[in-house]
């Protein structure tokens, strides 16, 4: 695994194959995903600033992956966690 150096993007401490899983270990993301938290906190949804900021740093973690080379396969709203910081988890890129 590369490590990446962005403040959007979760770098992974290390991955291995167990029964055909592929397991990554990441940092623990004690915000939850912001699906979890329009679940449990925001069941009529997020109002569009938030949705727009959201986005907004998903999409700069994205681009600079793009630009490292890499290609997150399966971007999803559990996907976007948040901890102290915005973060992606750059698991999804393969």
């Amino acid at each position: 695994m590369i490590p990446v150096d962005h403040p959007n993007v979760l770098n992974a401490h290390c991955s291995f194959v167990s029964d055909h899983n592929l397991w990554v270990v990441m940092l623990y993301m004690s915000g939850g995903s912001y699906l979890h938290i329009l679940k449990a906190a925001c069941p009529d949804g997020f109002k569009e600033v938030v949705i727009a900021t959201i986005l907004c740093e998903v999409l700069k973690g994205l681009v600079y992956l793009h630009h490292q080379g890499h290609i997150h396969r399966d971007v999803k709203e559990k996907d976007a966690n948040m901890l102290a910081q915005k973060k992606m988890p750059d698991g999804g890129k393969g």
